[in-house]
């Protein structure tokens, strides 16, 4: 079996579990998150729904990412090539990268909130307002990343450039396939222009990072302090979530962010190199199944809830078996 064809089928399954643990989460969040979880329930779901969106636009799409010398490439082979529909679902899976990291910092700063400025909480994270932040501050920013994709469309340059380039590893007809390319240098001069997507990313990513870093630290410093006068079970729940939301970041951050925000990096040093960023690709299908998974097991009152609509399901399933099961003749009275 080929790479592609490996690629492809780890896509699938990233798909499956992500559709299958992300709706588990979203059905136990609406169901089972009691009055103390708040509007925060809401981020919760936004979260796993937009893991369905992510996992969506990387199964339809079949991304390949690339960086190439000075160049950072993002193409599909998907038909037909540079349509339209093509490119908004390349954009789509190219902008779920940076829509993730803003919902992560959303989720941040509720709780940074939640346990210092409750005032905040209910002035800007309501059931409706809360509804309404996520969808503006989303399509905000699917808008700004569809805007720096758009100046890194091909053209007879890039085009040029990647058949050239690529013509001893890959051998790509870059008029059969659908890709975005931002070229750092261009003639031995600093490209400005084409720079500016991943500039705008890499500040994005970091500004993001440094807003999680400042919540989590002032959590982790000063949460104990403040929730003495809660109950015991607020403090569990609070622990639990800031758990959560540490592990939430942690993980991808290691395995995923990094390895993607280094692709992003590395065309600025103008090395000569390719490199086939397939298995980070890989890894990000993977991304949102392993999300909704951290939910649902730290979260215990979701865990919970999650064993007892099981048992519940098997109990169920057990009594229709049972009830289809044909039942024996009595033997006919006999007279002596």
């Amino acid at each position: 079996m080929d790479i592609e064809a490996l690629s492809i089928r780890i896509s699938w399954i990233g798909f499956f579990l992500t559709l299958v643990i992300n709706s588990t989460v979203l059905h136990t969040a609406f169901h089972h998150s009691n009055n103390i979880f708040g509007s925060y329930k809401y981020l919760i779901m936004s979260f796993s729904l937009m893991g369905i969106i992510f996992a969506t636009a990387e199964i339809f799409s079949k991304p390949m990412i690339f960086d190439v010398d000075s160049a950072f490439i993002i193409l599909t082979f998907l038909k037909p090539a540079r349509s339209w529909k093509s490119f908004i679902l390349l954009a789509m899976f190219a902008s779920m990268f940076a829509v993730t990291i803003h919902l992560l910092t959303i989720q941040f700063v509720y709780r940074y909130w939640a346990i210092f400025k409750i005032q905040n909480v209910k002035k800007y994270f309501g059931k409706l307002k809360c509804v309404f932040l996520w969808f503006t501050t989303c399509a905000f920013v699917f808008l700004c990343m569809s805007l720096m994709l758009y100046i890194a469309r091909p053209d007879t340059v890039s085009d040029e450039f990647l058949q050239n380039r690529t013509k001893s590893n890959l051998s790509l007809n870059p008029e059969l396939m659908t890709y975005y390319i931002a070229m750092i240098y261009l003639e031995g001069s600093f490209n400005y222009i084409e720079s500016f997507p991943l500039l705008v990313v890499i500040i994005m990513v970091a500004a993001h990072y440094i807003i999680i870093s400042y919540c989590g630290f002032q959590m982790f410093k000063n949460m104990n302090k403040k929730m003495i006068s809660l109950s015991n079970h607020l403090q569990r729940i609070n622990k639990q979530l800031f758990r959560t939301l540490i592990i939430q970041v942690c993980l991808p951050t290691l395995f995923i962010f990094t390895p993607m925000l280094s692709i992003y990096i590395i065309p600025f040093f103008n090395l000569d190199l390719f490199i086939n960023a397939g298995p980070i690709a890989c890894s990000l299908s993977f991304y949102p199944s392993i999300d909704g998974l951290i939910c649902l097991y730290f979260i215990v009152d979701y865990r919970n809830a999650l064993k007892a609509d099981i048992l519940y399901f098997l109990n169920c399933l057990t009594c229709r078996t049972k009830s289809a099961e044909p039942k024996s003749p009595k033997p006919p009275n006999e007279k002596y």
